[in-house]
């Protein structure tokens, strides 16, 4: 099949993509990136090419297939799919992978640098046990700030990011250009591209209308719907592991390609091992596909150039595993091993074992085994085709049944998350349709019954991939989260399955029993073929009728620019937080990355923090500001003066990931940000009125006994208590007081009112009855704070709405607190 103008457009785009990414890459990696660095290099490069373009462009000389429907309509599916896509998800939140690729990215624009060392994190280190979280023992180094940072043992001063470098460089150059929108566009990008990678292999390995239909079909998934808009690194890795795919097909049909495809082909296979650590098994496929072509002939100069230019890549893979990301790599793969130790059974060693005397036969057979041979012996391939089939029912109706969801502990929540490989095939057919299942099964049967031999890298890394992350996702199996893993290779192999199965029936002619009803002509097969075509068009367009509205975290671009802009410039900021806790991953992360701040996580709530807590007071030149959205550990709120400054509401929204049904439901994600300004302790009341905003600025007084803060529309700030909930007072001596408490409460029918008794410091001051309408109730009394810390509490009988069968709320509820006031005379 011959070269188009569109696929040797698409391949060298995908070409200049690498060139940059590879030079932003190096950049980074060596601390000196920045736009106008990366521009001088690509000019100079443009201008030496200039200069050969003869010897160069000389070499390309491909025989051009006229421009025909097919392609016409791959350019009407890649309009369809900017509009589908260019609405980016704005993860810019830390503590999950995707918010953690664009603060990498947006910390190489800001510093040039990709591993960053400044005197600051080398201060945190000082007070590690207070400032650092310790990583479990079999995980390196032994501390981090925020999930996804790891910081040096060698060198406490030195931030290690814990992704490879070439997806976040991209980011880092959207970023530069045109700033946060334009880091985040970078993945939509990509997984427009990825319809034409899709369609360009699809062609080469088949024709024109399997290589559309299946682009058609994987533009309308949900996963690549969701996952084009964010901004991890599997839309980039589709990209390149298929355009490397297309390059060795190109060299495979076309003997005398120019070595330049070659060069791009091991390039985005190189750049693939740069972007995503899961490779291993594509890249050990690929070597020995360009062993055997080496072993068996014809070999040329575009396979030395394939060949070189991977081996160049992988070289700088295994420099950057040594000089860099070496704790990713190892913490990786030392989970893996941990996992697959897991699933050492007698049956698993059984079947290892005769795998590798399978394979130990088939090394030594085949390098004396010529091609024609080869191909001979492989024509009656009904057994390969029966265990396929066999797989696919096994994985969808038994293997549910027998094996049993495993559970393990997920640091460093400390929470318990399930693991459901055994539910993996059924829940991709949550996305594809179990239509869609079938189809794949049947399409691959049908191009193993008849696909030649120079399809075999497309077929091994398409069936063992999926045989490999079908059997253990590596990853939890929350949803839609966990359909990463089949983004980059598995659910575009599939809908190209699908199109192979759907263009086979397409072309059928009537047989047997149904040739009556056709004669000779074939318009059974071709109305069989469009039905199926539209049925699961439909089921792929109704399954992904909650990620087609859906941007995750909307707005948060304009929200943290807003908060950046309420705190003092170049202020210290200090989230005071256990580190089972998220604030500081979530909003420190972004605070420093994009904007700046220094971040001060304080990890511990006893006086071991008090050294910290003082150096940092003392030594610190910057303004010093706390964020909290829960109650801060006395350990600080007794050592330093805070001064409240506003309450900044985050609110987003965001597609809840579930273990038990198919995502369908928008949660919002709501930050009631705290904002005090942070001086030293003062011995003197500065006020005869202190005011606690409940909901909004109580985190200094908070004690036990309150839930979260309630985001309710038209309504004020508040909390529910529980059955006795504590506010802490700070009061420098015995003094006489008048508190206001303003209260009310949602009570539900058949629930009696319940009186609420107000304590201070140990002694009954009175009681009240709350009702469903706002209230101020009034008491006087005598403080007798106790290290300075009058303790107010309220106690009251509360009801339980899923006991009482009026809602899913397992909480045990008080009354609502809107406002505490108390006035000293």
């Amino acid at each position: 099949m011959n070269l188009t103008l569109l696929e040797i457009l698409f391949i060298f785009v995908v070409g200049l993509i690498i060139l940059v990414g590879w030079i932003g890459t190096i950049l980074a990696s060596f601390g000196v990136f920045s736009l106008f660095t990366l521009v001088i290099i690509l000019l100079g490069m443009a201008g030496l090419m200039l200069i050969n373009r003869k010897n160069l462009f000389g070499l390309i000389k491909p025989k051009f297939s006229r421009q025909n429907r097919y392609e016409l309509g791959l350019g009407v599916l890649l309009i369809g799919c900017s509009f589908l896509y260019l609405r980016p998800h704005e993860y810019l939140l830390g503590g999950t992978d995707a918010g953690s690729y664009v603060n990498i990215g947006a910390t190489i624009a800001r510093t040039g640098k990709f591993v960053t060392q400044d005197d600051w994190t080398s201060f945190l280190s000082d007070y590690k046990s207070v400032t650092l979280r310790q990583q479990p023992a079999h995980l390196l180094p032994r501390y981090l700030q925020f999930v996804g940072w790891y910081i040096d043992d060698a060198d406490p001063s030195r931030t290690i990011p814990q992704f490879f470098p070439f997806h976040p460089t991209l980011i880092a150059i959207g970023i530069s250009l045109v700033g946060l929108y334009g880091g985040l566009l970078v993945t939509p990008l990509w997984g427009i591209l990825d319809i034409a990678a899709v369609y360009f292999v699809g062609r080469r390995a088949f024709d024109e209308r399997i290589g559309l239909l299946a682009a058609f079909l994987l533009a309308l998934t949900p996963t690549q719907i969701y996952f084009a808009r964010y901004p991890t690194a599997e839309p980039l890795t589709l990209l390149l592991v298929f355009t490397a795919l297309l390059v060795y097909q190109i060299l495979e049909d076309e003997p005398t390609a120019s070595p330049i495809f070659g060069i791009i082909g091991g390039a985005a296979l190189g750049a693939a091992s740069l972007t995503r650590i899961d490779l291993p098994l594509v890249i050990l496929l690929v070597i020995g596909a360009l062993v055997i072509r080496w072993q068996q002939g014809p070999w040329s100069r575009s396979w030395t150039a394939y060949s070189i230019t991977l081996s160049l890549f992988l070289i700088h893979l295994l420099l950057d595993i040594w000089f860099i990301n070496w704790p990713y790599f190892w913490n990786t793969y030392s989970s893996v091993g941990r996992i697959l130790t897991l699933a050492i059974t007698t049956r698993n060693l059984v079947i290892l074992f005769l795998f590798g005397l399978a394979m130990l036969w088939l090394a030594t057979k085949l390098p004396t085994l010529p091609i024609q041979n080869l191909k001979s012996k492989i024509e009656n391939r009904w057994l390969l085709i029966a265990l396929i089939i066999l797989l696919s029912g096994y994985a969808y109706f038994l293997r549910p049944i027998f094996e049993p969801p495993q559970y393990y502990t997920q640091w460093p929540g400390n929470s318990q998350t399930a693991v459901l490989n055994g539910l993996n095939w059924v829940r991709i057919g949550w996305y594809v349709t179990p239509l869609g299942l079938l189809l794949a099964t049947l399409g691959l049967a049908r191009i193993l019954q008849t696909a030649p031999i120079r399809l075999g890298l497309f077929l091994a890394i398409g069936i063992l991939t999926t045989i490999q992350y079908v059997y253990n996702s590596f990853i939890p199996s929350y949803h839609i989260y966990i359909m990463r893993r089949y983004v980059p290779i598995v659910m575009p192999m599939l809908m190209i399955y699908v199109a192979v199965a759907i263009n086979t029936i397409f072309d059928s002619r009537p047989k047997g029993f149904w040739k009556p009803f056709g004669s000779n002509h074939i318009w059974l097969g071709r109305w069989a073929g469009i039905l199926l075509t539209v049925s699961l068009t439909g089921g792929l367009i109704y399954q992904a009728r909650f990620v087609l509205p859906q941007r995750d975290y909307a707005g948060a671009i304009a929200q943290l620019t807003e908060l950046n802009n309420h705190l003092k410039p170049n202020a210290i900021v200090i989230i005071a937080e256990p580190s089972t806790s998220f604030l500081a991953d979530a909003i420190g992360a972004p605070l420093h990355s994009i904007f700046g701040h220094d971040i001060a996580t304080i990890r511990q709530s006893d006086a071991t923090a008090i050294p910290f807590i003082e150096q940092l007071i003392a030594t610190q030149n910057k303004p010093i500001q706390l964020i909290a959205v829960d109650t801060i550990p006395p350990v600080l709120r007794n050592n330093v003066w805070l001064a409240p400054v506003e309450m900044f509401p985050i609110t987003l929204k965001l597609l809840m990931n579930t273990f038990n049904e198919y995502p369908s439901t928008i949660q919002t994600a709501y930050y009631g940000l705290e904002i005090y300004t942070v001086n030293k302790k003062s011995d003197t009341l500065e006020t005869d009125t202190i005011t606690i905003d409940i909901g909004a600025l109580d985190a200094a007084f908070l004690g036990q006994g309150f839930y979260n803060k309630e985001l309710l529309p038209d309504a004020p700030t508040m909390r529910w208590t529980s059955e006795q909930a504590t506010l802490e007072i700070p009061l420098p001596r015995e003094i006489t007081i008048t508190l206001e408490a303003r209260a009310m409460i949602y009570r539900p029918s058949g629930v009696s009112p319940a009186e609420v008794t107000v304590w201070l410091d140990g002694q009954k001051i009175g009681q009240f009855v709350p009702t469903e309408s706002w209230q101020t109730f009034s008491f006087q009394a005598i403080a007798k704070p106790n290290q300075e810390i009058s303790s107010l509490k309220f106690k009251t009988t509360p009801f339980n709405p899923a006991k009482l069968k009026i809602s899913h709320d397992t909480r045990d509820l008080g009354f609502l607190l809107d406002e505490v006031k108390i006035n000293v005379r």
